[in-house]
């Protein structure tokens, strides 16, 4: 994992070219970024091609297949199909109801709601901001608690930049004296 600092002056974001005006807002203090629907319509297309891949894979082995081994590499295939497929119907599920799936970054703290699901914390409870770039998620570190995964689903924004703008939020919160450990 690596530790997010402030963002690289001469560096020039390639990926994406132009945020979709739609996936962030700012209401007053708070910078709220949507759920990224062409992502994860992407992210679930890619899931039902590896579904039919691994299904046809599977037919094929138990068709051909003669020994032990095969129809176990075969079960194994099915199973990862249906795998495939029920992520892919959870990511329907989250695309029906996007407006009720943000990240607010704001002042006092910050804030994730999911449906109905909320979840706050201020930043005096975080410690630090990371990239975990072996699973492509953002870390924060929190005091004496697990730290938080954050998904990069949320306005279009790749990992490395949610996680900047996320430590950018954390040091403007230290600089106004809400981490009074920091």
């Amino acid at each position: 994992m690596r530790a997010v600092t402030a963002a690289p002056k001469d560096r020039a974001s390639t990926w994406p070219a132009q945020q979709p005006e739609h996936t962030q807002a700012r209401l007053g203090d708070v910078e709220r970024l949507v759920l990224d629907v062409h992502g994860l319509r992407s992210e679930r297309a890619l899931r039902i091609v590896a579904a039919l891949v691994s299904f046809g894979s599977s037919a094929w082995l138990f068709a051909v297949g003669r020994s032990l081994v095969q129809h176990a590499f075969a079960a194994a295939a099915l199973f990862f199909g249906v795998v495939f497929l029920v992520r892919a119907r959870k990511q329907k599920n989250l695309t029906r109801d996007a407006s009720q799936h943000y990240l607010d970054i704001g002042e006092p703290d910050l804030a994730l709601t999911e449906g109905e699901h909320a979840r706050r914390e201020a930043w005096s409870e975080v410690e630090a901001v990371e990239v975990d770039e072996d699973r492509l998620v953002v870390v924060l570190r929190l005091r004496q608690r697990a730290p938080w995964i954050l998904e990069p689903r949320y306005g279009g924004l790749p990992p490395q930049q949610l996680a900047e703008r996320l430590h950018a939020s954390l040091t403007r919160a230290r600089a106004r004296g809400q981490n009074p450990s920091a």
